[in-house]
C-alpha cells in the first residue's frame, strides 16, 4: 500500500485496517496523522475552529493522531525523478507484487 503525507482521514483509516493483514507492506512516507472526524464551527467574531470528536486507535490500542503512521519501507521520490517522469516508489511496489 502506497502512503505519504497526503494520506489523511479515511485514507489513514484504510491504512490502519489493511496494516493488520499479514501480507500488506506499507511503502512511502509517514501519513498525515489526522484520523479522527472533526466538527467545525464559526464563532460570532468570524473565527473558525475545529474539534476532533473521536479517538481512533490501531488494533494494538495506540493512537497516531497528530503523529501519522510510519511505512514499513520508507522512500520518497526526488524532484529530479518527478521531473523525469519516474515514480520510484510505485516501481518498488510493483516489483514487490511480482
Amino acid at each position: 500500500m502506497l502512503i505519504d503525507r497526503y494520506t489523511i482521514s479515511a485514507g489513514e483509516r484504510a491504512v490502519m485496517a489493511f496494516d493488520v493483514l499479514p501480507n500488506v507492506l506499507l511503502v512511502g512516507e509517514i501519513t498525515n496523522g489526522g484520523q479522527g472526524t472533526q466538527i467545525g464551527r464559526e464563532l460570532a467574531n468570524g473565527w473558525f475552529y475545529t474539534l476532533v470528536t473521536q479517538k481512533v486507535e490501531l488494533a494494538n490500542g495506540q493512537s497516531y493522531e497528530g503523529i501519522g503512521l510510519a511505512p514499513d519501507v520508507e522512500m520518497k521520490n526526488t524532484q529530479e525523478e518527478i521531473n523525469a517522469g519516474v515514480d520510484r516508489v510505485l516501481q518498488y511496489a510493483v516489483e514487490e507484487l511480482k
